[in-house]
């Protein structure tokens, strides 16, 4: 799930939060920081995820991410309820783009995942990923005392990299816990823009006769920067139509609707901070869509 995006050290406090905000936002029920999720329902598919901010200056992004899921010898050796697939292995490919006035980041992913199943309401998913990488930097916007403008500088303001993010996916009949783990693989003359992250996700169901209410908790750990979290609530208004209400480290709030219709899955959220600089910090939508083949 990329997971990804931080901008070194070198660069101002707030830019670090921004930066790996901008991925969580994106990534939180998709394959962004945890490749497994592609998985997760069992069936080919085919994920489209847009993610931008309205803001021109440095402070605003644009993310895509195209997807897909294509499931190999599906195994049904057993009788299955709504929560419980069949065991099967399954291959993915994505596709993403990510940047500003200032950094730019292209990547292709290929990654392998296998779903077991435990017990008759328990399955876990076991998934592996491998990112070739490609980052490029404005020059314009560093300082000539920056180690990175200097490492680029004699790169042509670019590098080539690679990324290997293994994950586990538990789920039951109310539940899902994932963790992931991305981590550059490259030599010490590329930079880490991003760093090495874990991430940690859990959600839960309440249902109550015909309502639902899912809950969502993710959890960033990233070294040598304060770790970032969010929390997300799901109330269904009936079997196609949800809301969305979540809070970032109780700073920046969004809101979002979702609608299932057949084989298709739509999620549009809208993010916004809580402060004086609402419009600047903050003023973006992430859309999402799902297609099952």
């Amino acid at each position: 799930m990329r997971r990804y995006f931080i901008l070194l050290v070198l660069f101002h406090f707030n830019l670090f939060s921004q930066e790996y905000n901008d991925i969580l936002r994106a990534g939180v029920k998709n394959n962004i920081v945890n490749p497994g999720v592609l998985f997760s329902e069992g069936k080919n598919k085919i994920q489209l995820v847009d993610s931008r901010t309205f803001n021109s200056d440095h402070d605003g992004y644009n993310l895509s991410l195209m997807s897909f899921a294509f499931i190999l010898n599906k195994v049904d050796d057993s009788v299955k309820n709504e929560t419980n697939i069949s065991n099967f292995n399954a291959l993915g490919l994505d596709i993403l783009t990510y940047g500003n006035d200032i950094f730019k980041r292209k990547s292709v992913g290929i990654s392998y995942g296998t779903l077991k199943r435990i017990t008759y309401n328990e399955n876990i998913i076991f998934s592996m990923k491998f990112s070739l990488i490609n980052d490029s930097g404005n020059l314009i916007n560093f300082s000539d005392l920056d180690p990175l403008y200097i490492n680029w500088l004699n790169k042509d303001s670019r590098q080539n990299s690679y990324q290997f993010t293994p994950s586990i996916i538990l789920t039951g009949s109310r539940y899902t816990s994932s963790v992931s783990y991305n981590h550059f693989l490259s030599s010490n003359s590329n930079v880490n823009i991003f760093g090495n992250s874990i991430f940690l996700n859990f959600s839960y169901d309440i249902v109550s006769n015909s309502d639902r209410l899912k809950f969502y908790f993710n959890y960033a750990i990233l070294k040598n920067h304060k770790n970032i979290y969010s929390i997300m609530f799901e109330p269904s208004i009936n079997s196609q139509n949800k809301l969305t209400i979540g809070s970032r480290n109780f700073s920046e709030v969004f809101v979002g609707y979702g609608i299932n219709y057949q084989r298709f899955n739509i999620d549009l959220v809208y993010n916004l901070t809580l402060g004086k600089k609402v419009l600047k910090d903050i003023n973006l939508y992430n859309i999402s869509l799902n297609y099952l083949l």
